[in-house]
């Protein structure tokens, strides 16, 4: 299976896929492989495309095909991957979602090149995190009085 992870289960305290979940053919598998070789806690960073007409021009159409920023067919767009449908993955693999921002160019630097950082629109390009829950503390035998139920009682505090 080549979405496998030949890890360890609570491996990583943190996993990144950069240019990686818009390839996948099974993203149920990566995403489960991701929560599985996570940590309790464990943190995980991702972008990827969105799946829509106006993604599919810009990076197909002008970044593959007009500017030849990327080799011909290196993106299948049936592969694309909308927002609504990463959170339910990611929720379905155990993870709880944290927030997505838009991702795209920003300007050029210094040496002419293209910067990319947030944009307030997940139309094209999108980052996010979603994080593994920790694993639950277990329950301390308490060594309040029964008492402790009425209104009167108070912690000490020390």
């Amino acid at each position: 299976m080549g979405e496998a992870l030949l890890y360890k289960d609570a491996a990583f305290d943190a996993v990144v896929c950069v240019d990686v979940l818009e390839h996948v053919t099974d993203l149920t598998v990566v995403l489960a492989e991701v929560a599985r070789v996570l940590r309790p806690g464990g943190l995980f960073l991702f972008d990827t495309v969105n799946r829509n007409p106006i993604a599919r021009f810009a990076t197909i159409t002008v970044a593959e095909d007009l500017l030849r920023l990327l080799p011909r067919v290196t993106h299948d767009p049936a592969l694309f991957i909308k927002p609504a449908e990463l959170r339910r993955g990611l929720t379905d693999a155990g993870l709880v979602p944290g927030p997505f921002t838009g991702l795209g160019p920003r300007g050029l630097n210094r040496r002419g090149e293209l910067s990319f950082g947030r944009l307030p629109l997940t139309t094209i390009l999108y980052m996010g995190t979603a994080r593994k829950p920790a694993m639950p503390r277990p329950k301390r035998h308490s060594q309040v009085p029964s008492s402790a139920t009425s209104s009167k009682w108070r912690p000490a505090i020390m």
